[in-house]
């Protein structure tokens, strides 16, 4: 098999003096008044900026990027990180937050490229050769082809939409080189997302992957994102193919994340590269260090080993003292205690706190209108509930954590899934989620008769078999 999928070329570019970026616009029909601009000078340090948008939609602000590069925009159910600026630009955004990607156009600046971006997205010809989850499901020979024939299509995009003016502008040059590494390390990206169903993994993997494996330090190839992201994938599937080979159990399976992640990172990342994955590795554990299942120490030192590969004390000394705060907090996770106590209401308004539910064993379901994963898992509750032993003596909870009320209810009425349903007024803000530090849904919780923890991060419904066991032993 030869590898069609990979392919770039690098080019000489002409460095451009360095100062600050003006970016503005207008988002109509924004819901939140606040945007979120993420940017970097390093790609391993992120300035997010938070900046107001007025009653009509504008907004300004002036960005402090050494370099150019892409930068992020985040405001209330969309987020752009393709949005490409200069040194010393002046670039405006305009679009509606009811369609983002669809509507938004730019100005000024490098208006020229960003609206690239802007076309291919509302492209046909590119949505009719799009790949999703299907497209894992083909034989080899079909899988290949079906990428192959994306790619070529945006290639062809690019070429009639730039023409020759690349030869005449040497930011233009940076640009379309930071582009086909981009498309070259997301063929990579998705190379390794199909890896598991290919016929010979070894032969595959050494023509789609393989080849990408290169000590670059080329400052070019830190701007590309997928670059960027690459390498994180590559270590989440080496994690996978170790899994693969040990007993599917869950503790084993946090253990094991903990024990080879800095030794992957390690063995496989290099340079500059290593930093950037070991810092996203740090920000991932410590975000759900209070809901982990492993031993607090197996954390801590793989904390202390991807800290050695940052080697950024002011970093480092910042991520220690949260830490910190993360290991009291994760105290009151502890099997045996007693669970917090709640004030959540019903449909019609009826209020419900722990008291009122002891006496039985909770299985309660943290979740949202608005999440995918959760509202898949309803379709096992039945499962579930035709497992346990002692019915009367058992109750399922969903409880919202929508922040809008009247979302929760329509999509209540929507999946109709069985039990008790609440909502809990104030999201991730709410006491049970800050008190618990729950970052993530769905977060599932099995509570005893008496109303203490024994399950802080129990199995969802679709791992019935492992959840229904536990019930039946409480």
């Amino acid at each position: 098999m030869k590898p069609t999928l990979i392919s770039f070329v690098i080019i000489i570019v002409v460095a451009t003096i360095s100062r600050a970026q003006q970016f503005s616009g207008k988002i109509d029909n924004i819901f939140d008044k606040e945007l979120q601009i993420i940017s970097t000078n390093d790609f391993i340090n992120y300035q997010r900026d938070t900046v107001r948008v007025d009653e009509a939609g504008f907004f300004k602000t002036s960005l402090k990027m050494e370099s150019g590069g892409f930068i992020t925009l985040k405001g209330k159910g969309f987020s752009i990180d393709d949005i490409y600026i200069l040194p010393n630009s002046d670039l405006q955004i305009f679009a509606n937050s009811q369609d983002i990607y669809g509507t938004r156009y730019y100005k000024g600046g490098e208006s020229f490229i960003n609206n690239y971006y802007a076309k291919i997205q509302k492209s046909v010809s590119l949505k009719q050769n799009a790949f999703g989850n299907n497209t894992y499901k083909l034989p080899e020979e079909q899988f290949i082809k079906a990428i192959d024939s994306y790619f070529l299509v945006r290639d062809s995009l690019k070429k009639e939409y730039f023409g020759n003016l690349a030869s005449h502008n040497a930011q233009l040059i940076d640009f379309l080189l930071i582009d086909s590494i981009d498309m070259a390390y997301f063929k990579g990206y998705v190379a390794l997302s199909y890896l598991h169903n290919a016929k010979d993994k070894i032969a595959f993997y050494h023509s789609y992957v393989k080849p990408l494996e290169k000590n670059i330090t080329d400052s070019r190839f830190i701007k590309a994102q997928k670059f960027r992201y690459f390498w994180n994938s590559l270590i989440d599937y080496k994690l996978s193919e170790i899994r693969s080979t040990t007993a599917d159990k869950m503790a084993q399976s946090a253990l094991l994340y903990y024990k080879y992640i800095p030794h992957l990172i390690n063995e496989n990342l290099f340079g500059v590269i290593k930093k950037i994955s070991a810092r996203s590795y740090i920000e991932d554990i410590t975000a759900f260090y209070v809901t982990s299942t492993a031993p607090e120490d197996a954390i801590d030192v793989a904390l202390e080993v991807l800290y050695s590969y940052v080697n950024d004390t002011s970093y480092v000394n910042k991520q220690r003292l949260k830490v910190d705060i993360l290991r009291k907090l994760r105290n009151n996770n502890k099997i045996g205690k007693q669970f917090k106590d709640f004030s959540a209401v019903d449909s019609t308004g009826r209020v419900y706190s722990l008291a009122d539910l002891k006496n039985k064993t909770l299985y309660i379901d943290l979740w949202a209108s608005w999440c995918g994963p959760c509202i898949g898992e309803f379709k096992y509750i039945d499962r579930v509930l035709t497992g346990v032993e002692n019915p009367d003596k058992f109750m399922y909870v969903t409880i919202s954590l929508d922040e809008n009320k009247e979302a929760w209810k329509k999509a209540l009425k929507k999946h109709s899934p069985p039990g008790l349903h609440l909502w809990l007024a104030g999201g991730f803000k709410s006491s049970i989620t800050e008190y618990y530090n729950i970052k993530a849904i769905p977060h599932y919780l099995l509570i005893d008769s008496a109303g203490k923890l024994k399950q802080f991060a129990a199995p969802r419904p679709s791992l019935n078999e492992d959840l229904i066991k536990m019930i039946n032993k409480m």
